[in-house]
This record gives C-alpha cells, structure tokens and sequence, in this order.
C-alpha cells in the first residue's frame, strides 16, 4: 500500500532508502560504523513517509534550505529516542558541512550515499540534493567518490545487493 499522494511510492521510497543504506554502509570497513551508516541511510527519508501520510507530499514544502522532510524525519527519530548521530544524519543529508565541518563521518556518508542513490537509478521524482564537491574536497574524500559510486553502480545491477 502507498500514501494516497499523486506522485508518492512507498515502494519507490523503500527501494530507494535501501540502496541509500547499502551504499552507505559499503563506505567504512569497521562494522559498528557501517551498521550505523545503514541505519543512518535506511532512515534518511523517513519524513517524507509521514508528509505523505499526512497528505503533506509538495515538492514546494519538501525542499528548501533544510528540507521539510529531513526536519521532520530528524523530530521524529528524537522521539523514538535513535542514537543522536542517526538523528543528525536524517536532518542534515541535504547539508553535511553543517553538521561536519571537518570531519567525514555520518552525516556526509549518508549525503553521498543519497546523491549516489538518486544519480544510478536516475530517479526523477525526488531531485536529489547535488554532491556537495566542494564539501568532500575540505575533508580530502573526493578521490573516493568514483569507487562509492561503482559500489552504487555495483547494487543496482541485477543480483548486485545479493553480492554486496
């Protein structure tokens, strides 16, 4: 089942806050870490599930300098009491210099996993947020930007998640 929203998939949302995770989680080698960067990922867009489900699905609303939905999703996961770099994550994925000036953690893992995520399957009904370059380049991970997004690449071929 779905939101009654014109344009809305829950199918489409799950599909993509999977590959979001996944991606992410291919992006540390230290399992805490990568399980906590699946979470972060899987999670990423939990606010345009409750928007939708409280009809509240225009791109007008969603997007903006923070993003409705990442508010939203951030509030919500504060009260269910998920780990506050989870929550930082879902509110900051449009803005990871915000919340990591100096550092590659969370935040910007979730960030790229999602500009990724949008750019492999060229899904067009939610624009993604482009890559902050810039952002990647001050905390000297731009270079890896080409092996995460084979990894992408890697998860949306036929059989790749079994593989990841």
């Amino acid at each position: 089942a779905s939101a009654a929203q014109p344009g809305f998939s829950l199918h489409r949302e799950q599909a993509h806050g999977s590959l979001v995770a996944n991606i992410a989680r291919g992006m540390s080698d230290e399992r805490e870490v990568a399980d906590r960067f699946f979470l972060a990922g899987l999670l990423h867009d939990v606010g345009r599930l409750v928007l939708a489900s409280a009809g509240a699905v225009d791109q007008a609303a969603l997007e903006g300098e923070v993003p409705l939905h990442a508010s939203v999703g951030a509030y919500l996961l504060t009260l269910w009491g998920i780990p506050l770099p989870v929550v930082e994550a879902v509110g900051r994925h449009h803005d990871p210099s915000a919340a990591e000036p100096r550092k590659f953690g969370i935040v910007t893992a979730v960030h790229v996993a999602d500009a990724l995520a949008h750019e492999v399957t060229l899904d067009d009904h939610a624009p993604a947020t482009p890559m902050d370059e810039d952002h990647l380049r001050r905390l000297g991970v731009l270079s890896r930007v080409p092996e995460w997004r084979s990894l992408a690449e890697q998860l949306v071929r036929p059989g790749g998640a079994d593989a990841a």
